[in-house]
């Protein structure tokens, strides 16, 4: 039993990505190829080429798992992966400089 019945693969404006979907291609795996970017970055643009000119479906998701496009948000989301990790904090107020609080 395979691991993945249909494996998502990214597949990017990059050589490496391209590589990758290459070798799948030559082995007749299926697959489901995605990328993700901003509307008209180069590697949205690119991926869709090769996909049209290779003759496969490709997922493009705008917005999805791309990082945030400001500092707060940033440090929102550092903070959120950091406390559903059950990290520590460094903290210059505690004896130890270790805060053992979840973050």
């Amino acid at each position: 039993m395979p691991i993945w019945e249909k494996p998502p693969v990214g597949l990017t404006g990059g050589w490496d990505t391209r590589a990758v979907v290459s070798f799948l291609r030559a082995l007749g795996a299926d697959f489901s190829a995605r990328v993700g970017s901003l509307p008209g970055h180069p590697d949205v643009l690119i991926a869709s080429e090769l996909a049209k000119i290779a003759g496969f479906d490709l997922a493009v998701r705008h917005a999805a798992d791309l990082p945030p496009d400001n500092a707060d948000a940033c440090r929102g989301c550092i903070f959120s992966a950091r406390r559903g990790s059950g990290c520590t904090k460094y903290s210059s107020r505690s004896g130890s400089g270790v805060d053992t609080s979840p973050c």
